[in-house]
């Protein structure tokens, strides 16, 4: 029986191998490192599949094709802008970031991890909140009314590998304004996206 794609309103059956994060993060580190990507998710660690983990039975083309132009190509170069920035140490702020960009890019992985059925990213579930991430990630409602998501963005210190690894959301349980919080690191070529 065919799959429908997730996409809002979508449902084309022709589905493709959606990747949960953009390739171009194990590309710049393939292009950087030359070695073979190592793919992380907490379920997994390997070196064979140098592209990422993708699922075949989550979006069609165009579905994925709009959530890559609408948030993973724009974080994409906003991280790589990023990481070639000297940071004073040990704090520093950095004026006019695309903060929502950051945040609802976070989400989509998020969110193509959530709606998969495969083992690999079977330990990222967004409960009640699938459909209202979908909702945001089409534009049919506003980010700000996820009042439960929040994304702390940590760059790391520069040294040996930090700056060629990624991983795929690993789930976390922080502080954060006297509260716990139960959500996900996404550990991302020398930052932690924490939602």
């Amino acid at each position: 029986m065919p799959f429908n794609c997730h996409g809002l309103g979508c449902t084309s059956t022709g589905l493709i191998n959606a990747h949960f994060m953009p390739q171009a993060f194990p590309r710049r580190i393939q292009k950087r490192s030359r070695v073979q990507n190592t793919t992380v998710s907490e379920l997994r660690f390997t070196q064979r599949i140098p592209h990422g983990l993708f699922d075949s039975e989550i979006l069609c083309d165009a579905c994925d094709q709009f959530l890559g132009r609408e948030y993973d190509k724009p974080a994409f170069e906003l991280i790589n802008a990023l990481s070639a920035m000297e940071f004073a140490r040990p704090k520093f702020e950095i004026a006019n970031v695309n903060c929502d960009l950051l945040s609802a890019f976070i989400l989509a992985v998020l969110w193509r991890c959530s709606i998969s059925k495969m083992f690999d990213v079977s330990n990222i579930n967004l409960l009640g909140y699938t459909n209202s991430a979908r909702m945001v990630l089409w534009h049919a409602m506003p980010l700000s009314d996820l009042r439960a998501y929040r994304v702390l963005c940590q760059r790391y210190y520069p040294h040996s590998g930090i700056d060629e690894f990624y991983s795929l959301p690993i789930a976390a349980t922080f502080e954060l304004e006297d509260a716990q919080w139960h959500g996900y690191v996404v550990p991302l070529v020398g930052f932690g996206l924490w939602s």
